[in-house]
């Protein structure tokens, strides 16, 4: 049954952004206690709230707009 799955849908237990892997307890903590994947997202509530995470778990780079993305990305795929 596996082997019919697409890639995005297989659980990756250790997310890689840029050249830094993600641990996904340590994300899911941070997201629920500013308040969830839907606050969190919500561009008005929180401005920017992906990029203040990215710089957390990968630091801070020229590419922290594509590495917010790809935490997001992370969590979206892994954890909801």
């Amino acid at each position: 049954m596996l082997s019919r799955c697409r890639t995005s849908d297989v659980f990756d237990p250790e997310p890689k952004v840029s050249s830094d892997y993600i641990n996904l307890k340590d994300l899911y903590e941070r997201v629920l206690e500013e308040g969830g994947y839907d606050l969190v997202s919500d561009t008005k509530a929180r401005p920017l709230m992906w990029r203040k995470l990215a710089e957390e778990f990968v630091g801070k780079g020229p590419h922290v707009a594509a590495q917010a993305f790809q935490v997001k990305s992370a969590y979206y795929k892994n954890l909801s």
